[in-house]
């Protein structure tokens, strides 16, 4: 019995963001620049996971020299990657999104790897211990500049809310 497409979409689409236990030595997280068509997309890797653009038959001394070019230099973390056949049509990847690349062992050439998951419950993903810390985002607490920023904007109050605070003034 043939399966329908939309169970076969929906059995990809689990797959494909499914949170992996850990992730393989040539496997990154990357967040997604831009979608460049033809199912590649730019994205930049953390700084953490630089060493994984160096080839492995490169020299020690040459990787610690290589590595450190990296980390200087923005534009070296940003690369295109594909996607499989098997996820196009079914899943699309947003702008500032997160996905797991697996890097080719063939660095030279454009396309640098292939998207074999995508995050699409971040939450779930920050609790892993290969997520980067680079991509953690801190929402304990409020930051004072940017809550004076929002008040910049904000109306001015009210004669009434300025009586009351008047008033609580006084007391």
């Amino acid at each position: 019995m043939a399966r329908s497409s939309g169970r076969a979409s929906k059995q990809v689409f689990e797959t494909v963001t499914t949170v992996p236990d850990e992730l393989l030595p040539n496997q990154a997280i990357v967040k997604v620049v831009v979608a460049k068509g033809n199912s590649l997309y730019e994205v930049t890797l953390p700084k953490v996971s630089a060493d994984k653009l160096i080839p492995k038959s490169t020299e020690e001394k040459n990787r610690e020299e290589i590595l450190q070019k990296l980390l200087t230099d923005e534009d070296a973390l940003r690369f295109m990657v594909e996607m499989p056949n098997k996820f196009r049509n079914t899943v699309l990847v947003k702008r500032g999104g997160y996905c797991v690349v697996e890097l080719f062992d063939d660095l030279s050439s454009t396309v640098k790897g292939e998207i074999v998951n995508i995050v699409v419950i971040e939450k779930e993903w920050t609790r892993m211990p290969y997520w980067p810390l680079e991509y953690k985002r801190d929402t304990r607490g409020w930051d004072i500049e940017s809550d004076e920023e929002a008040n910049k904007y904000a109306m001015p109050p009210s004669e009434d809310e300025e009586s009351e605070e008047e008033e609580a003034i006084h007391y």
